[in-house]
């Protein structure tokens, strides 16, 4: 019997906030699925951006050759999901209701996507998700992406887990609230015939318990903004949003300054706007998630410190559920790995989104499990960094100057990756979907 496949997605989950040190979060649900499995320590995520990552996770390949962004290219993110629906699998979703995940979706036989200002767990999200576990038919692929986490506005934390037990910041509260769903879920799948991938789309910054909120989001600025949005007509909301993010822009240049005065530099960093156009840095806070496998199969209390890719989970998936397809992929299939065999670690590419539709990530650059350096897209001696992450895991001493040899070094690898663009072919739209992207990018906060 074919194995069923649950692919869970916690958007914006860190992957110290699911092993290590740095947790103090209560996650039973994780715990007991990471003893249960195999959890990968050293993943990296493609960007800082949903779309981008899910392209990537999808299509196995970097933007550099899929041409996935944030607005375009979104039909190539079903290159191996048709491959599963040709073994006759049955697949399911649940989701925002996006332009990406409406296109990714679109041969799916159940398809559950909630609206914006999303409706979480606890608001119904989670009751949507268990009527779906009902109607799975085998042999199934259910692909279910989880948004508590996003920042978009605020935390929709729960009252129950506001308690400081659960996490010293609101984001570990909510892992908390998350991983108590998570036991829901899975308590309602049959685990000895289905292959679970736990991972994310990418991390985040999370900001300091005493601001708690990223540096653009201005608490009373929101409050007056939504009650204004209940008296004005309808046909003046776009005027409105356009003052509201004039407000904004100043109100956060004002912050900056005030905070840059009061904060470390470290503690400034966890302000930062992840996927905002003004972001150039490539953190790993943003870039490592969590990767774990529980199965038939899968070895137990396992976890694997080799550095491995987004783009390397469905080669994997499909290799496991033993499903030949010769589509061309940048990741490939981390099952030797799982069986214990010498694995040859390969570069990782990461960049930023991008939040104009004709116009790239600022940052490119490369991770290996020794270094990572990025740099400005268009200009590579512009914006230069390199880290030691061995000897330097919080990224605090740019070493390029020092390291002119190694600099050199990283900079072929990227070239190799950025050989792929030039074959890319012109745009392609599902559907001139520029304007309904941009407008959920808003409502997100990126732009």
């Amino acid at each position: 019997m074919k194995p069923n496949i649950l692919l869970i997605v916690v958007d914006g989950l860190r992957a110290d906030r699911c092993s290590g040190s740095n947790r103090t979060a209560i996650t039973p649900n994780i715990d007991s699925l990471i003893k249960n499995g195999t959890y990968f320590s050293q993943a990296i995520s493609s960007s800082d951006g949903t779309y981008t990552c899910i392209g990537s996770l999808l299509s196995s390949c970097y933007p550099t050759k899929s041409g996935i962004t944030t607005f375009h290219n979104h039909k190539k993110s079903t290159v191996n999901l048709e491959e599963i629906i040709k073994q006759d699998y049955k697949c399911y979703i649940t989701a925002p209701n996006v332009s990406f995940f409406q296109t990714m979706s679109s041969k799916f036989i159940e398809k559950d996507l909630y609206d914006k200002p999303y409706v979480y767990l606890k608001g119904g999200t989670g009751n949507s998700i268990l009527k779906v576990i009902e109607k799975l038919t085998e042999p199934w692929f259910y692909y279910l992406h989880i948004m508590d986490l996003h920042r978009s506005v605020e935390f929709a934390l729960p009252n129950e887990f506001k308690d400081k037990k659960f996490g010293v910041t609101d984001y570990d509260k909510m892992v908390s609230y998350i991983d108590e769903w998570l036991g829901k879920i899975l308590k309602n799948i049959n685990l000895e015939n289905t292959l679970v991938v736990f991972t994310s789309d990418h991390g985040d910054f999370i900001p300091i318990p005493s601001i708690n909120h990223e540096i653009n989001f201005i608490p009373n600025l929101v409050d007056k903004s939504r009650k204004i949005k209940k008296i004005i007509p309808n046909f003046l909301e776009p005027l409105g949003l356009k003052g509201y993010l004039v407000i904004r822009y100043f109100s956060t240049k004002i912050r900056t300054k005030k905070f840059k005065k009061e904060l470390t530099e470290t503690e400034m960093r966890t302000l930062s706007i992840r996927g905002h156009k003004s972001m150039n840095d490539l953190f790993d806070e943003i870039f490592r998630i969590p990767l774990l496998l529980v199965g038939p199969g899968i070895e137990k209390e396992k976890e694997i410190s080799k550095l491995v890719r987004q783009i390397d989970i469905f080669p994997t998936i499909l290799e496991l559920i033993k499903i030949d397809h010769h589509v061309q992929t940048d990741g490939k299939s981390l099952q030797i790995l799982l069986n214990g065999q010498q694995f040859t670690e390969n570069p990782a590419f990461i960049e930023n989104m991008s939040v104009d539709e004709n116009k790239k990530g600022q940052s490119i650059g490369i991770r290996t499990s020794k270094f990572k350096y990025y740099r400005n897209r268009k200009n590579s001696k512009k914006r230069v960094v390199l880290y030691d992450i061995e000897k330097d895991p919080n990224e605090l001493k740019n070493i390029a100057i020092e390291e002119p040899k190694i600099v050199k070094k990283m900079e072929k690898l990227l070239e190799e990756f950025l050989k792929d663009e030039s074959n890319i072919k012109p745009k392609l739209r599902d559907d001139d979907k520029t304007e309904i992207i941009k407008d959920e990018l808003k409502k997100m906060g990126y732009i």
